[in-house]
């Protein structure tokens, strides 16, 4: 039923993952002849037990499952190493529900955790933190989150406040600003918002539920 699985057993849940485009990030592990090597974001959840973080991981994955044409033998198979390494992590003190990659610039990340608390991460090539920007408005938990796909720096958000926010990032430089309030919030729902998503090809329409 399928070319390839692979297993790997987290020390905690994660509520969000996201494979990360080819290229954002340098990896310690290069690609062979068999393997090739892609990031991925992922979160955790520990029920207050331990700390919480937003983590940048990696695997290696057959050469016959990235690119078209090419056949590995099953002793080739056994040469790729596929489990997950955790490449870099950022230290949150919620669990994080959700965490998504700006389609424009995948080195920029944006979470949203049980708190209500929302932050955009700016990294660097090499996973290092250039900037946080806190996104002040949420004080309740908060599940959606969706980068504009449209237009550039543009984010929603939403949690159990009832409301979505609107946030416009492309007012300042990434690197200078430190936190920001929302451009607009919305207030139409009467009960807590679970999801909101763009359109995925006009920029000026979204819709929540």
């Amino acid at each position: 039923m399928y070319d390839f699985i692979s297993e790997t057993a987290l020390t905690w849940p994660s509520l969000s993952i996201q494979w990360v485009p080819t290229g954002t990030f340098t990896n310690k592990t290069k690609d062979t002849k068999y393997s090739k090597t892609r990031n991925l974001v992922l979160t955790t959840h520990t029920s207050g037990e331990d700390m919480d973080f937003l983590k940048i991981a990696s695997t290696q994955l057959p050469a016959s499952v990235v690119d078209e044409g090419v056949k590995l033998t099953p002793e080739e198979l056994e040469t790729v190493n596929s489990r997950l390494k955790i490449s870099k992590k950022f230290e949150q003190s919620s669990e994080i529900n959700r965490a998504r990659y700006e389609p424009q610039d995948p080195k920029v990340l944006a979470t949203i955790n049980g708190e209500g608390k929302t932050f955009v991460y700016q990294l660097d090539e090499k996973m290092n933190e250039v900037n946080k920007i806190d996104l002040k408005h949420h004080t309740v938990n908060g599940f959606g989150l969706s980068w504009n796909p449209v237009v550039k720096s543009q984010l929603l958000t939403c949690g159990d406040d009832k409301t979505v926010a609107f946030w416009d990032l492309s007012q300042s430089d990434y690197s200078k600003l430190k936190s920001l309030e929302p451009t607009k919030v919305f207030t139409t729902h009467t009960d807590i918002v679970n999801d909101v998503k763009w359109h995925n090809f006009d920029g000026f329409t979204f819709g929540s539920f």
